[in-house]
């Protein structure tokens, strides 16, 4: 029995470990400081209140585009799962000429191979609800750009508590020597 317990031991230690996850991002947008707003046509993004002292991010456009675009870490997300997910409601947002045409979270993966995209998409009405999806990011990746808002469509989309979190997938190996 006493020599049952170091094996086990060392078995413990010798199988690859995953690292946590970890927090790349969360927004709860009482402001827009480290966004970039595209916007085309008759379209407006603004911090308005939520509920007594609570904001969040508030994007209207008629027949037009308005995104909230920010890039992410390379170092953080290269060769990772990201997940994205952030708290939405919409109002009256009806879908535009294509299929991306809609309110949306979205990433865009540029790698030498060209651009990978993932993300949520909706339209209509809705009450606050959790919307999000999850993004394999190459090991090559140059850039990863993260956009929320509505795509050549007409409505109002609210976002909050924006959360982007990788999984940053790694084997660490322990040394057996102290064991021993």
């Amino acid at each position: 029995m006493n020599r049952f317990i170091p094996l086990l031991a060392s078995c413990l230690l010798l199988t690859p470990q995953v690292a946590p996850a970890a927090t790349l991002l969360f927004c709860p947008f009482d402001s827009l400081e480290g966004w970039s707003v595209r916007s085309v046509g008759a379209t407006s993004a603004a911090v308005v209140e939520k509920s007594a002292g609570a904001r969040c991010a508030q994007l209207t456009s008629r027949h037009g585009t308005v995104l909230l675009t920010r890039d992410l870490p390379l170092d953080s997300v290269r060769g990772s799962t990201i997940t994205v997910s952030c708290l939405v409601e919409s109002a009256g947002v009806v879908r535009g000429p294509q299929v991306s045409s809609t309110g949306k979270l979205h990433l865009a993966v540029e790698t030498p191979r060209g651009v990978d995209h993932y993300g949520a998409r909706f339209a209509g009405d809705s009450e606050w609800h959790r919307e999000g999806f999850t993004a394999d990011v190459a090991a090559d990746a140059r850039r990863v750009t993260l956009n929320l808002g509505l795509e050549a469509c007409s409505g109002r989309v609210r976002f909050d508590r924006l959360m982007v979190r990788n999984d940053q997938r790694a084997e660490h190996h322990l040394s057996l020597a102290s064991t021993a």
